[in-house]
């Protein structure tokens, strides 16, 4: 089953945009802050947030079906 969800999380993530799947490997796996991430990928703090919150959106709306 874990092999399942973390196959089906996989797929999630590459679904996502280029930006918002790294805001998201780079915080949630990597433990970078937002103010690190902002740093690596040239935007401010409140973007690389925005990036997260809509990733973060898709991810839940992929891996929890259609409401």
């Amino acid at each position: 089953v874990e092999h399942e969800d973390a196959m089906q999380l996989a797929s999630a993530l590459e679904a996502l945009p280029d930006t918002q799947r790294q805001a998201i490997e780079l915080h949630y796996l990597k433990g970078w802050s937002l103010k690190q991430i902002a740093e690596q990928m040239e935007k401010s703090v409140t973007a690389v947030a925005g990036l997260l919150h809509r990733g973060l959106k898709s991810l839940k709306g992929v891996l929890n079906g259609p409401a």
